[in-house]
């Protein structure tokens, strides 16, 4: 393959990307795909297919355009991609789980345990307890910060105490999505998950709104294309309340992953 030349974007790998061709008074659009896995033409001769970037990563291919009309061919644009290879970070090592509530209790209302008899994957999934009586509560990992010389467990709820930026932290070139896994010990309880928040960066972030969970394990996914991870301080929470879950809640968390691509050095 020659050199590669023109607009260039970088992939996930298996991720499928639409493209669309622009040429006034085209009535025919011929396709090209070079690369790794070799000459391909695209079935199609629209202004627009479907490209799916191959499973393996660290690779580059050529997607080459002529458009057609009453007058012949114009020349030749090319895009082209770099695939890069998937890449999972725990978010265990960027960030640490605390409990946060508004309660009108005199015990504590949530309650972190290792359970390493119920996990999904591995021993270290977490057991998670909510007591009701207390409106609402949950738990949020927030950056394992540095101040004066000393660990501060609680970041709290100022969106501009210890941000941090994900990509560096992580050494990704890109996030693409948070994915977890989740089950409730009946199957019927109610949570939200979410990144981020109005009052804590990335603002305003995303959420799975309320979820039901199920008695056996499930995989579930915020997607963050388009969020902005350079400064965030609420990586992950999940947050329970008292109407949804009168008689309290009792579930699970497993295999809690930042993904996205790798970095390139």
């Amino acid at each position: 393959m020659t050199d590669p030349v023109g607009p260039q974007i970088i992939v996930e790998a298996g991720k499928a990307l639409p493209i669309r061709a622009k040429a006034p008074g085209a009535n025919e659009y011929n396709w090209v795909l070079q690369g790794d896995r070799g000459p391909s033409v695209p079935n199609t001769k629209g202004d627009a297919l479907l490209y799916t970037a191959p499973e393996q990563g660290d690779a580059m291919e050529i997607l080459t355009v002529t458009a057609q009309n009453i007058q012949g061919l114009s020349p030749p644009t090319s895009l082209v991609i770099f695939i890069r290879a998937k890449v999972s970070v725990r978010l265990d090592a960027l960030a640490m789980p605390y409990t946060w509530s508004f309660t009108e209790t005199s015990g504590p209302l949530i309650s972190i345990e290792a359970s390493p008899d119920e996990c999904h994957t591995g021993v270290d999934c977490l057991k998670f307890t909510y007591l009701s009586g207390g409106m609402w509560g949950g738990t949020r990992w927030s950056p394992m910060c540095i101040m004066a010389g000393l660990p501060v467990r609680q970041i709290g709820l100022r969106s501009d105490v210890c941000p941090i930026n994900v990509l560096d932290a992580a050494d990704l070139g890109k996030v693409n999505r948070l994915t977890f896994w989740a089950r409730g010990t009946l199957g019927n309880e109610i949570v939200e998950f979410k990144i981020g928040d109005p009052g804590m960066l990335p603002t305003p972030g995303r959420s799975l709104g309320n979820v039901t969970l199920t008695a056996t394990w499930k995989r579930y996914e915020i997607p963050l294309e388009n969020v902005d991870l350079t400064k965030a301080n609420l990586l992950f929470a999940w947050m329970a309340t008292d109407f949804y879950n009168p008689k309290g809640a009792v579930f699970y968390l497993d295999d809690i992953l930042l993904e996205g691509i790798g970095r390139i050095h």
